[in-house]
């Protein structure tokens, strides 16, 4: 099978998209997010995975899906964070319009088990005075069947840039809103 592609954007609600591959029970709210996972821009629990975005509207998304691990290729990507997921029966969705209501997500048929999803997190620059958000970010998601692990960040963003992404001035609103824990 040769690798599938799809070019996406979403409005990315709170600087988060969500890529599912098992439905959460009826009314259970997601579990918050922990620091480490902030940190490294991905959550990964339950059957989802949480991408921390630099920016709340029209993010472009390249999705990849094979049968084989890619080649790691980080050149170009100024973060790179890989972890897996379980995909039911349902397939996968990508959304980004919250994980409970999931209205307008992009559906994959995928076959159920576990895949590995590998993160690229490309555009991204250090935030100059003025400057309220980016607007050349962009996300590459690769999928494959893979075992179960834990996430892994395979390149780190330069701390010059990550301290001045708009994301570590949102805590105050994740924090609020119990998304992610107070430190």
């Amino acid at each position: 099978m040769d690798t599938r592609r799809y070019e996406l954007v979403f409005d990315a609600e709170f600087s988060l998209v969500y890529l599912v591959g098992e439905a959460p029970e009826a009314g259970t709210v997601p579990a918050e997010l922990t620091h480490a996972e902030c940190l490294r821009m991905l959550g990964s629990r339950d059957g989802a995975v949480t991408i921390f975005t630099a920016r709340e509207w029209d993010v472009t998304v390249a999705v990849e899906i094979s049968e084989r691990a890619p080649q790691e290729d980080f050149d170009g990507w100024e973060h790179v964070v890989e972890a897996a997921i379980r995909v039911g029966a349902d397939g996968l969705r990508l959304g980004s319009d919250g994980a409970s209501a999931f209205k307008e997500a992009k559906r994959f048929h995928l076959e159920p088990g576990t895949y590995r999803v590998r993160v690229s997190y490309g555009g991204l620059r250090g935030m100059e005075d003025g400057d309220s958000e980016l607007d050349d970010d962009h996300y590459r998601i690769q999928l494959w069947p893979g075992p179960q692990s834990e996430p892994v960040v395979l390149k780190q963003m330069d701390p010059a840039i990550a301290a001045s992404m708009p994301y570590p001035q949102m805590y105050g609103h994740f924090i609020e809103h119990s998304l992610f824990p107070k430190e």
